[in-house]
């Protein structure tokens, strides 16, 4: 059997596979919830993502992605997954939203009245 690949993009510059992970994964059930658990916690040490401009803030793409590994992992097997986790592989349906926006105009009648007696002028 061969390792399993984990890679991402857009880390730094430096990283593609998650090597560590990968070889942590060698042989091992990631349905274990321990195993699990050490899976997450090697991954969040391994992901070093870099600042460079106009990219999101490190921070945001190292949850990014290990969300998104956490996502894959649930959807592997959702029978085996506990019913209380399994919507964490779905997508997320959400309907179609409406707003109305009000305006309220405030008319002043003194303004009106300039208005039509600048009319009432030039007829």
């Amino acid at each position: 059997m061969e390792l399993p690949n984990i890679i991402f993009y857009g880390i730094n510059m430096h990283f593609l596979h998650a090597k560590q992970t990968e070889k942590l994964l060698d042989g091992k059930s990631i349905f274990d919830k321990k195993i699990l658990k050490l899976i997450m916690e090697m991954l969040h040490d391994e992901l070093q993502p870099d600042h460079v401009l106009p990219n999101y803030s490190p921070e945001f793409r190292k949850t990014l992605a290990e969300g998104l590994f956490y996502k894959f992992l649930l959807s592997i097997q959702l029978e085996k997954i506990d019913p209380f986790y399994r919507s964490g592989s779905t997508l997320l349906e959400r309907g179609l939203s409406s707003g109305i926006h009000i305006k309220n105009v405030f008319i002043d009648i003194s303004i009106i009245n300039i208005y039509l007696n600048l009319y009432s002028l030039c007829k």
